[in-house]
């Protein structure tokens, strides 16, 4: 097996490159710390649960779609500076005005989804895709288990650690979004059919994350889940670098085996392990899911864009259709339809490019 780490290098030292790898990181910092930004709005915006949880998914949906419909690594630049704009909307509005805050909301999800859009265009004509994907995923997570550790040993609230964090990502974007001449955007999109067979695992594994912490709070303290869900950060950015280093003859493999464990580890999460057991399985699936994704992501590497769009819009609607598996079959049927749609899938990945 033969590894090189020369473009590794080449990330490095490409400013454009690397402007949109921070993009794409941050991005993974904007979705991993949905639930916190989200509850920190319920809360001190007097803002119904049902009313958060809406807003939460129209801004994974508005990102879907931004990444779907634009393709300009240029419009990254006001994209980055609208997104600082959006978070201090955010963060001014948060406990004041319902209104502001909601509709900053919008603003967050529609720049990061042009911020995305500009990334994937790039990704789209780079010589390693899997590699940037996995090194942007990898320190995503690494970057919103920083921004945790932030929020609970200081008086930093979330909105404003984003805030921080935005600021760097609109200079690198809009540095890159200059140096883009040797890499023009593709003129056509890719029109070849998305792997719709994993839709229903994708929502899956939105309801997944959407009841965990209600489920594992029935289990064990609420300290020690924070502390294994704080964990799955550390597992899923462990699964992300591993996926930079799969050979391309065995990706699609490799992406079987890791929808397959993700799907089941799932699944065993929701019947009835207590302590230890429950925490690892959570763990395992992170690990597993975000081994997944990266792999998933560059199979076509002129469809990444689309494809993400496919994955945070299916994710979007996890947590209606998980709270209507709950009233009928109760978390028995949440784990059988998520290990039923993942292991199902599995198969179907030889019949998709």
């Amino acid at each position: 097996m033969e590894i090189t780490v020369s473009s590794n290098f080449e990330t490095r030292m490409d400013p454009c490159k690397l402007g949109f790898l921070v993009a794409l990181g941050f991005g993974g910092v904007l979705m991993n710390t949905l639930p916190l930004w989200i509850g920190e709005m319920a809360i001190s915006s007097n803002v119904s649960d049902a009313l958060a949880g809406a807003a939460g998914s129209v801004v994974l949906l508005l990102v879907a779609i931004l990444c779907t419909i634009l393709r300009s690594q240029r419009a990254a630049a006001w994209g980055g500076y609208t997104l600082v704009l959006s978070l201090l909307l955010f963060a001014f509005s948060v406990g004041s005005s319902k209104v502001l805050v909601l509709i900053a909301c919008g603003g967050i999800g529609v720049s990061m989804g042009v911020v995305l859009s500009g990334a994937f265009a790039h990704l789209a004509q780079a010589e390693d895709p899997q590699g940037v994907i996995s090194i942007a995923v990898t320190a995503g997570l690494i970057a919103s288990l920083a921004a945790y550790l932030i929020v609970a040993l200081t008086p930093i609230s979330i909105q404003w650690v984003l805030v921080v964090f935005a600021v760097p990502v609109a200079i690198v974007c809009s540095a890159a979004s200059e140096n883009t001449d040797a890499h023009p955007d593709l003129d056509a999109l890719d029109i070849a059919p998305l792997p719709k067979s994993l839709i229903p695992f994708f929502v899956m594994m939105g309801a997944y994350w959407a009841f965990l912490d209600v489920y594992g709070a029935q289990y064990m303290e609420r300290q020690a889940l924070e502390l294994w869900l704080l964990g799955t950060l550390l597992t899923g950015a462990a699964g992300s670098a591993a996926a930079g280093l799969v050979p391309q003859s065995y990706r699609r493999r490799m992406m079987g085996v890791a929808l397959g464990l993700a799907a089941l580890t799932g699944a065993l999460t929701y019947v009835g392990l207590t302590g230890i057991a429950l925490g690892l399985a959570i763990l395992a699936n992170a690990f597993f899911l975000f081994l997944f994704v990266p792999l998933y992501l560059v199979e076509s590497q002129t469809q990444m864009a689309q494809r993400m769009a496919l994955y945070l819009a299916s994710f979007a609607f996890g947590g209606g259709i998980g709270a209507l598996l709950l009233n009928f079959g109760g978390y028995t049927a949440l784990a059988a339809v998520t290990a039923s749609t993942g292991l199902l899938a599995v198969p179907l990945l030889r019949q998709t490019r």
